[in-house]
């Protein structure tokens, strides 16, 4: 009568055995992960970076532990990628990612600017190109190249005020030939489509006589 009771405790737990490995290679399935936000977003140079998190669902294990890998670095502007990745008890992986692009608020002015205007106290109006430099560590900063025709070697650093959007620049600066610029007023961004702004500017020539002048970029 043993014999039976053997063979049938033996059968009991081969198929128990056979029921828990077919269970397990039934889960093949990864959690689902929603990222909080959009998938996509953008942060001003300088400007926190806050994370967002995300949440993960397993078929099988409910809510899932989200891990978060990845760096922001807010001095250095540049498209970093967040990744977030969930695991459930069978080993099964899944992963997201979440694109970050650290800007200049000043990105909008770049570019060439083949149409810009000059019109000065002491002289009639002139046009002229110049060049417009978006800083890639400071928020706002700006250069603009040939600043107000006097010439593609000169260089005038100027800052964009995002909220009120105002351009501003500190006095001082070389214009070449020893010119200097001496301030900058009523610097406004007029139109962001086409980008359109104005600057006024006094500045003094080698000789010491002043002018005001008032430049428009437009691309």
């Amino acid at each position: 009568m043993k014999k039976p009771s053997f063979y049938l405790a033996t059968i009991m737990l081969t198929g128990l055995s056979l029921m828990m490995a077919s269970c397990a290679k039934d889960d093949t399935t990864a959690p689902i992960i929603t990222l909080n936000g959009d998938s996509e977003i953008s942060i001003d140079l300088q400007q926190p970076y806050v994370e967002l998190g995300a949440t993960a669902i397993d078929d099988e294990d409910g809510t899932v532990t989200v891990e978060i890998s990845g760096t922001v670095d807010i001095n250095l502007k540049g498209q970093y990628v967040i990744t977030y990745t969930a695991t459930d008890e069978a080993g099964n992986i899944a992963s997201e990612e979440r694109i970050v692009n650290v800007v200049n608020s000043a990105d909008l002015l770049a570019g060439a600017y083949t149409n810009a205007a000059d019109n000065c106290n002491a002289g009639g109006p002139a046009t002229f190109n110049a060049t417009i430099s978006a800083s890639n560590t400071q928020n706002g900063k700006f250069s603009i190249s040939n600043f107000g025709a006097f010439g593609t070697s000169v260089s005038v650093d100027l800052t964009y005020n995002k909220q009120n959007q105002t351009i501003t620049a500190t006095g001082g600066q070389s214009l070449g030939g020893g010119a200097v610029l001496t301030a900058v007023t009523n610097g406004q961004l007029l139109s962001q489509s086409p980008v359109s702004f104005s600057i006024g500017y006094t500045w003094i020539d080698s000789g010491g006589a002043t002018d005001f002048c008032t430049s428009t970029y437009t691309k």
